[in-house]
């Protein structure tokens, strides 16, 4: 995280100098404008400040919503493995299939096992009521051992380690 994104969170929470904070903010761009002359910026910032410094609006706004959605999914991805990890009931299979502001789940539990069920829905619930304001949020698809239903091909398989 750059120093700048930390400041902001701390002004924030505890009203830090504004001054202080667009200093920072200065030091920082002066840093990469360095690091761009002497060609040893990461790329990420060498495609964003290329297309910020052409006018690329397009491209500018295009990487930030990028950016935003990995922000967004990581901690909605995170929130919902720390609730189901909590509740300490796996499913026997869990598969996800990721766009750029959703997040669908697959998961397949053993017959009648409403425990791990209710686990599966409950972490759905508590990960969506702290991202869903932002635009982002998860679907899930709870299927029984019995129904003998494969993993959709879009999904992708999470290998979870349950003990």
């Amino acid at each position: 995280m750059s120093r700048t994104l930390q400041n902001t969170t701390k002004t924030a929470a505890t009203n830090v100098d504004l001054q202080g904070w667009f200093e920072t903010l200065i030091e920082d761009i002066k840093v990469d404008q360095f690091m761009m002359e002497q060609d040893v910026a990461p790329t990420h910032k060498k495609d964003f400040y290329t297309a910020a410094s052409q006018g690329d609006e397009r491209k500018v706004n295009s990487m930030i919503r990028v950016s935003s959605s990995m922000y967004f999914l990581k901690g909605l991805i995170a929130e919902y493995f720390e609730e189901l990890s909590k509740r300490n009931k796996w499913p026997l299979d869990l598969a996800m299939s990721l766009s750029d502001s959703k997040i669908l789940v697959w998961a397949q539990i053993n017959d009648e096992d409403y425990e791990t069920e209710k686990a599966l829905m409950l972490s759905e619930a508590k990960a969506n009521s702290k991202y869903f304001d932002d635009g982002f949020y998860i679907t899930s698809t709870i299927v029984e051992k019995g129904d003998e239903l494969p993993i959709p091909t879009d999904y992708s398989l999470v290998q979870l380690k349950t003990k």
